[in-house]
């Protein structure tokens, strides 16, 4: 895995510009909250910036870190020196001249589309010329110096021979010589980019955080997370590769599998623009960013708001204070949830009487989520199997999953074998408020029930993994429920008394809720 840095607190990551950014503002940023400083390689001055990154670490003598981004392989308007302008249903040009990559044209077709300005602005190509494109919008606007193209089609792809640009490989030999802290890998497309780029720091110290912008990157989303420790997501680029409607899903996927995969995310683009020219955010950026925090994100990028705003400090501060009274909120919220974790053998109820107890918990307006073990497998997929490691593996998932409910203010109820010491110990260790119940069922009337067909397979032979048949199903040896669930047991039983043991545990969010009991 990609390691970084075991500092776990809230990033905020903060976006200069080294040529006009003085000791003071750098300051500031830092008092106030500040643990990343951000150049971004793409638009400044390589001549000049060895020496203002030299300048930028005398000043901020370690106090953060600096995060020197890489700008990979991205379309921009680098060589136009004015806007272009562009009105509603009229045609406008771009030439390849106006581009880092004029051959990129070449691919280009007419009638495809191409998404600008972080994908708020969409074109099509009316027809193709000899270095230009023709094209139309549906609105009028402006692009600027910089801003990024995104094709469509894709077909361009095939003129990327490989991902470093000589761009990069300046900036790179440039972090070196300063010993910076971190690159930010833009527009990577698999863990191969990134693996490329770890080789050409591996002389240093150096640390790679790879971004998931690109639409190969979103792909190939599980790999990427699984291999790196943290990454950035930036939602501008993502929305001009896959469409500003689908931007909200693929943030929430990526979220919410890094937190399974244990890898931390910190967000960019567009969080307090408002704030740019005025000094306080709008109801919407507010109500916006709690939401996130309540995603439990584990950082911020800040990036016009602080490089050219007028008034990033203020930024900086709202989001240090907004971090400490959502956690706050967060810690009293989270306390009073609770985990009822349902073990036996296989066919002793564990999935019949879990879905009851959910369905009796939902109807007494307490909100509960069921999490089955052998669903986990049906959605993780085949590293999720029946051997000693993949069942370990199956209840650290069903633990995370635990955990993730409690960011959204939800209880769990799970059903799972959870045969073996190392699982009930992991589970003991990871959940707070955790309810255990061990359902007590003689194995020869789990063969009986056998709904699945299992008992019944690995007698003949045909599995070799079933506990109880190929090996011994050992009893927890301190659950806080013993339930016996034999044939002479009726299912609405088993679940009164779990619900009893729950309101006499006088858990916190039972208080108040009297239809438990009824």
């Amino acid at each position: 895995m990609l390691n970084t840095d075991n500092n776990k607190k809230f990033q905020i990551i903060v976006t200069i510009n080294p040529g006009i950014t003085t000791k003071e503002i750098l300051n500031n940023y830092i008092d106030n909250g500040a643990t990343f400083i951000r150049i971004n390689g793409a638009f400044n001055n390589l001549s000049l910036l060895y020496e203002q990154i030299q300048e930028i670490q005398e000043i901020i003598k370690g106090k953060c870190k600096i995060l020197l981004d890489l700008p990979g392989f991205k379309i921009r308007l680098s060589n136009i020196d004015e806007k272009i302008f562009f009105r509603k249903d009229e045609p406008f040009k771009i030439r390849g001249s106006f581009l880092n990559y004029p051959k990129v044209l070449d691919y280009i077709k007419e009638g495809e589309k191409i998404r600008a300005n972080d994908g708020m602005n969409i074109f099509k190509v009316k027809y193709t010329e000899k270095n230009s494109i023709v094209c139309v919008s549906e609105v009028s606007g402006e692009l600027t110096r910089g801003r990024g193209l995104h094709f469509e089609s894709g077909d361009f792809r095939s003129f990327i021979i490989k991902q470093f640009t000589e761009r990069d490989k300046n900036l790179i030999a440039m972090a070196k010589k300063t010993k910076i802290d971190f690159v930010g890998l833009s527009f990577i497309r698999s863990i191969n980019d990134i693996k490329l780029f770890e080789e050409e720091l591996i002389d240093s110290d150096i640390k790679c955080i790879p971004k998931i912008e690109s639409f190969d990157s979103i792909t190939n989303l599980y790999e990427i997370l699984s291999y790196s420790d943290l990454v950035i997501v930036d939602r501008g680029d993502m929305a001009g590769e896959i469409g500003l409607k689908h931007t909200w899903a693929a943030q929430r996927k990526i979220l919410s599998l890094a937190k399974l995969l244990n890898t931390r995310v910190i967000l960019a683009t567009q969080f307090f623009t408002s704030m740019i020219r005025k000094a306080t955010p709008s109801i919407a950026e507010i109500d916006s960013f709690i939401d996130l925090l309540n995603l439990n994100i584990d950082g911020i990028q800040l990036s016009e708001e602080t490089a050219i705003g007028f008034y990033g400090n203020q930024v900086v501060s709202l989001i240090t204070n907004m971090i400490k009274v959502i956690g706050k909120n967060n810690k009293e919220v989270n306390d009073n949830n609770f985990t009822v974790w349902i073990m036996g053998p296989t066919g002793s109820g564990k999935t019949t009487i879990a879905s009851m107890l959910t369905k009796e918990l939902i109807d007494a307006k307490i909100d509960t989520l069921h999490f089955d073990g052998d669903e986990v497998r049906s959605f993780f997929g085949s590293n999720h199997g029946f051997s000693s490691d993949d069942r370990l593996r199956v209840v650290n998932t069903l633990v995370k999953l635990c955990k993730k409910s409690t960011l959204y203010n939800k209880n769990s109820v799970v059903s799972a074998l959870t045969a073996h010491d190392n699982a009930r110990d992991l589970i003991s260790n990871e959940i707070n408020s955790l309810v255990t119940v061990y359902l007590d069922c003689p194995i020869e009337v789990c063969k009986k029930r056998d709904v699945k067909g299992l008992y019944t397979m690995a007698e003949r032979g045909e599995i070799d993994t079933l506990i109880g048949v190929n090996s011994v199903y050992k009893p927890p040896v301190s659950p806080d429920l013993v339930i016996k669930n034999d044939n002479n047991t009726k299912p609405d039983d088993v679940v009164k008394k779990i619900v009893a043991y729950l309101a006499q545990k006088r858990i916190k969010t039972f208080e108040g809720n009297e239809n438990i009991t009824n």
